[in-house]
């Protein structure tokens, strides 16, 4: 590619030269406007494997209380979830297991439940009453939730209504499987 000859710049300011001054010696690039141009994605209904990194979640935690909602989802669905207006329509009980069992268990059970083309589900982890220190699990939960392999399944979590375990249980609302 040849460069052409410096050209002298006819601008009102020399100092501050306008930008087709400084695009003047400039030459487009050969073959024109074939450029391959990325294609613009549609979004997958199925998980993202690529990313190693959670997805952040807004929480909105309150005492004893946890929730969370995906980005881009809208509030609604967390009052909804919150209020009990999607029925569980599967659940699993982690009493006595340990984090690491319970994360797997967790994991399997919204993959599964997603397959199944289930929107809500409940996960009882208890309050921590019978461990020795603090809840462990209800503490982990909300980490599991926005992991890879799971966290792109889920669209808002809450602690559950009384009848169904209060703080000692949480809904998960699981995206559409379509």
């Amino acid at each position: 590619m040849k460069k052409k000859p410096p050209q002298e710049k006819t601008g009102k300011n020399q100092d501050n030269p306008s930008f087709s001054d400084l695009m003047s010696d400039v030459e487009p690039l050969s073959g024109g406007s074939k450029r391959a141009r990325p294609r613009a994605q549609k979004p997958s209904s199925t998980p993202r494997k690529e990313d190693p990194r959670p997805i952040v979640f807004q929480r909105f935690d309150l005492g004893e209380e946890q929730a969370g909602l995906a980005p881009g989802m809208d509030k609604a669905h967390l009052t909804k979830l919150k209020g009990g207006h999607f029925p569980p329509e599967d659940r699993v009980d982690l009493h006595g297991l340990i984090a690491d069992e319970a994360r797997v268990r967790v994991r399997d059970f919204l993959k599964r439940a997603w397959r199944e083309k289930k929107r809500c589900v409940l996960i009882v982890h208890g309050r921590g009453h019978h461990s020795e220190g603090e809840a462990v699990l209800r503490q982990d939960l909300p980490d599991w939730l926005t992991q890879i392999g799971v966290g792109e399944l889920v669209m808002a979590f809450s602690s559950a209504q009384p009848k169904d375990g209060g703080v000692g249980a949480s809904y998960i609302l699981l995206r559409r499987n379509r």
